[in-house]
């Protein structure tokens, strides 16, 4: 059977390779999050865990995931927040509550069917939350740990790099604010196609967290950028 040389376009740098087996070779070795397709059948491929992966459907597919209040793993400890429903005039939610003196901690389990998509570049953490106070400021710090099949699940979230983020309130009450963290994440912290667990925490022993007052937070928003 005859080889066909087929043709791929990096997306970011027009650069152009070719490899004689009808996929990307695994020889032209990219970087995580790097594209090509495949100029005769339109196919993508995506680079990440050392090889290239075939996009289903030809779209570049990112990951996106939302995390709510009910979505946390709570036990009841004082050191987690207070999950609490509100029922409003005209809506209603949910919010965890994060004191203004103890630092609190919320944690939450992303499956591996969530980050199979995840082609190892920076993602983008967005934090929704509100409070009664109008003035002072709040600090978020993101924890992440990857685990799969033979590790230990109960262990130390990766403590290499520290992700935070502080926001001065809105200087009206009960408004949303939105705390911005990015970062590329270790290997530790998320692969694709791993459980990945997640913890947010309130840092009150920060310089920067000077709003007295509750932080309910509302959602939090990971995206892949």
């Amino acid at each position: 059977m005859a080889v066909t040389t087929v043709i791929f376009r990096k997306h970011d740098a027009g650069q152009i390779i070719s490899s004689g087996n009808g996929t990307p070779d695994n020889n032209y070795l990219g970087s995580n999050g790097d594209k090509y397709t495949d100029e005769s059948t339109g196919v993508e491929y995506l680079y990440a865990n050392s090889k290239w992966n075939a996009l289903v459907g030809g779209g570049v597919s990112k990951t996106k995931i939302q995390l709510l209040p009910s979505d946390a793993n709570l036990t009841g400890s004082i050191y987690e927040p207070l999950f609490v429903g509100i029922q409003g005039t005209y809506i209603n939610w949910d919010e965890l509550r994060f004191d203004d003196t103890t630092s609190q901690s919320a944690k939450y389990t992303i499956p591996l069917a969530s980050t199979t998509g995840y082609a190892g570049g920076q993602i983008t953490c967005k934090i929704e939350w509100k409070t009664t106070a109008i003035t002072g400021g709040v600090v978020w710090k993101i924890s992440m740990l990857s685990r799969t099949t033979g590790d230990q699940i109960d262990t130390a979230y990766y403590s290499g790099a520290t992700h935070s983020g502080t926001t001065t309130v809105t200087g009206s009450t009960e408004l949303i604010n939105t705390t911005t963290i990015s970062f590329t994440p270790n290997a530790a912290e998320l692969t694709a196609a791993k459980d990945c667990f997640i913890q947010l925490t309130r840092l009150t022993t920060d310089a920067g967290d000077t709003m007295v007052g509750d932080a309910k937070v509302i959602t939090i928003n990971i995206n892949e950028d």
